[in-house]
């Protein structure tokens, strides 16, 4: 495994009281930098759930490895940037924190809410592009959603939260897919032992979230998580009557993401260069 990125104990002050952001698997505090030159200025300190429970902590400690590990060995422009990881600070002084630059544009569906007119196409070759780099270092991102695309302050689109991309025996996979449905391709629904995420799980994912860049909202938004799964283990695929506000090149683009077979999905590197001519 990757080494998890520089030990940066005692540079980090200002920790927010309560946390900014909330998710299935931990809670992102705010932060800033001891030494005041140093940039960006905020930061966010991201614990994972149960990281004050002495009973967790070895799982804690697992996981935060891992995903640490993975996100130390990545760099590009279209990735948030990884410092390094922190400990002894509240409201978990016994758990390690990870520290990245706090984006106060947050992920790509309120971005794209609070500026409606911005160039969808540019963002979804950026994160094509960022998918294209993942699969390149041979990393399977394993929950590629809209929500886990954040935007820097230029307005361009970075791929976060590396917590399932080689997390494949967590005991609590199962309850997030059901959450996750709409982007979940139907291999991961019928799986028995190892979560058996692929580059081509991520391709799946990666067409439903261009869709939900392209509507502004999760595709399917009516629908409970069960009659997705009901709908996508029996073949059906996504139709562009359903998505109108896709453009047409676009749609086509998205040829093969949804096939049933794997192996037949296109690669990262063909959906960069559909995607690109057209941002």
């Amino acid at each position: 495994m990757p080494a998890a990125g520089p030990d940066l104990t005692g540079q980090v002050v200002g920790i927010s009281i309560r946390p900014v952001a909330e998710g299935g698997m931990g809670n992102v505090y705010h932060g800033t930098w001891r030494d005041r030159t140093k940039t960006p200025s905020v930061l966010a300190l991201k614990f994972f759930r149960g990281a004050h429970l002495p009973k967790k902590r070895q799982t804690v400690e697992r996981r935060l490895a891992r995903e640490a590990g993975v996100w130390a060995s990545l760099r590009h422009s279209n990735i948030l940037s990884f410092y390094g990881t922190i400990t002894g600070i509240e409201p978990y002084p016994e758990a390690r924190a990870m520290i990245s630059p706090w984006l106060s544009n947050g992920h790509i569906m309120d971005y794209i809410t609070q500026h409606p007119g911005v160039n969808r196409a540019m963002l979804v070759a950026q994160v094509a592009r960022g998918m294209e780099y993942l699969h390149h270092k041979r990393v399977v991102h394993g929950d590629f959603r809209g929500h886990n695309i954040l935007i820097d302050k230029d307005g361009n689109a970075v791929i976060s939260d590396f917590g399932r991309a080689n997390i494949i025996d967590d005991e609590d996979y199962s309850t997030q897919l059901i959450a996750k449905a709409a982007w979940t391709a139907p291999e991961l629904l019928i799986y028995e032992g190892p979560v058996p995420i692929s580059f081509a799980t991520d391709i799946w994912a990666l067409g439903i979230t261009v869709i939900e860049i392209f509507i502004g909202k999760m595709p399917w938004d009516k629908l409970k998580p069960a009659q997705i799964i009901v709908a996508t283990l029996s073949g059906k695929q996504p139709r562009h009557t359903d998505f109108p506000q896709v453009p047409p090149l676009h749609w086509k683009a998205l040829a093969g993401c949804w096939d049933e077979s794997p192996a037949t999905r296109p690669t990262a590197i063909m959906m960069r260069e559909r995607l690109a001519r057209f941002s």
